[in-house]
């Protein structure tokens, strides 16, 4: 299949799709044609088929099949700030993961599918309000019995030291960013303007976090087993300094959200059953729907957004 800026016809109907860098995006289907790549990929697919802000299509020459000003718009995702610690050599998995250890808990989950590589990313989680009068939890807290390093290349190293990491997750940021396409050239990458952290009160709320996970590992009896913190450091005291450290060693958590959110507004891509407005036969399902982001991880409810989706298409169609 190929893809272009011209994939939409005269009717508004899609008809082809490629990848662009990430899954199959846009495949065939009857009566509608349903496209589910990514929160960061959909955008861009729409715009180059001629639905977005149309003003902004038409100076990238690329003609306008909807005036939709939403599509790209409202993205959100998880800011983490990140933590590590020193601990007593028996509160970590690190030795366990090292030399020819990890080869062993290597055989250990290919003939079990159990041992330490079958846990998740975090083993303790706690959801917690960075100030009490806030109306639910908008932090997260997570824990995992492990440090490791991230080397030239992608490859992942565990410390020869034993220690423990995790983050402090912002979960319900009030930051918006967007992504613009910028080419009509469907091989040429968008921009992309996450705007992490652009609203203050995100980042008084993850000083409140790496405080209140201070509070935590100072407590007896975990602090007990604690010998030092490594990051973001005990020289790091001040809500400057704090920032800082966000600002400097946070990244994202990989939950983009929202970019052709839900809804009935002009600001809104799909109607509540997923169909693009304005073109008939068009649906998008992925996380790029979610008006606002979840609190937690994303990948459970895009998997009900697209199971959603697939009994939409049925109903449709007649299709058991």
């Amino acid at each position: 299949m190929s893809f272009s800026s011209r994939a939409l016809d005269a009717s508004a109907r899609a008809s082809s799709g490629e990848s662009c860098g990430a899954r199959s995006a846009i495949t065939p289907a009857l009566p509608s044609t349903n496209g589910a790549p990514t929160a960061l990929a959909s955008p861009h697919l729409l715009a180059l088929s001629g639905i977005g802000d149309g003003a902004q299509l038409q100076r990238l020459g690329i003609p306008v099949a909807a005036h939709l000003p939403g599509v790209g718009r409202n993205l959100q995702d998880h800011w983490n700030a990140p933590f590590a610690l020193r601990v007593t050599p028996d509160s970590s998995l690190n030795h366990r993961l090292r030399g020819w250890r990890k080869y062993l808990e290597g055989a250990r989950y290919l003939a079990t599918r159990g041992g330490f590589l079958a846990m998740g990313s975090s083993a303790v989680s706690a959801y917690v309000r960075s100030t009490p009068d806030r109306p639910q939890p908008d932090l997260q807290l997570a824990i995992r019995p492990m440090t490791s390093q991230f080397l030239p290349g992608g490859k992942v190293e565990i410390d020869p030291l034993p220690g423990i990491s995790g983050a402090c997750v912002l979960v319900h940021p009030d930051s918006r960013g967007e992504l613009r396409t910028a080419s009509p050239d469907p091989m040429a990458d968008p921009e992309f303007h996450p705007n992490y952290l652009d609203d203050p009160g995100d980042v008084r709320r993850l000083i409140s976090g790496i405080r209140l996970m201070r509070k935590v590992l100072g407590a007896a009896p975990i602090a007990t087993r604690i010998e030092a913190e490594l990051a973001p450091g005990t020289g790091l005291e001040t809500d400057e300094a704090l920032e800082g450290y966000i600002r400097g060693s946070g990244g994202t958590s990989w939950h983009p959200v929202g970019t052709c959110k839900m809804g009935r507004d002009p600001m809104a891509v799909v109607d509540p059953r997923l169909r693009v407005h304005g073109i008939a036969g068009l649906r998008v399902a992925d996380a790029s729907v979610m008006p606002r982001i979840i609190g937690g991880n994303t990948h459970a409810p895009t998997v009900m957004i697209a199971e959603k989706a697939a009994d939409l298409v049925r109903g449709e169609t007649g299709r058991a």
